[in-house]
């Protein structure tokens, strides 16, 4: 397994009808590209917000750590 750092863009739509692109960075840790883009669309598919993947590359990120688990 490795981590991957995703760019989606977000279709964000304000309170005046004005639509705008807002981006967003996710760390998935899977085991292929394709596997973090399945992971991501999965997790992400409960958005109301239109949502594109625009990029996944492998990260240098060897670990990641969290004390309170």
């Amino acid at each position: 397994m490795a981590y991957y750092l995703a760019k989606v863009q977000f279709e964000i739509t304000n309170d005046n009808g004005k639509v705008r692109n807002h981006s967003r960075s996710y760390m998935v840790n899977a085991v292929s590209i394709t596997d973090a883009e399945v992971q991501l669309t999965k997790y992400l598919s409960a958005s109301v917000e239109p949502f594109e993947v625009k990029t996944i590359s492998e990260s240098k990120i060897v670990d990641y750590i969290n004390e309170q688990e």
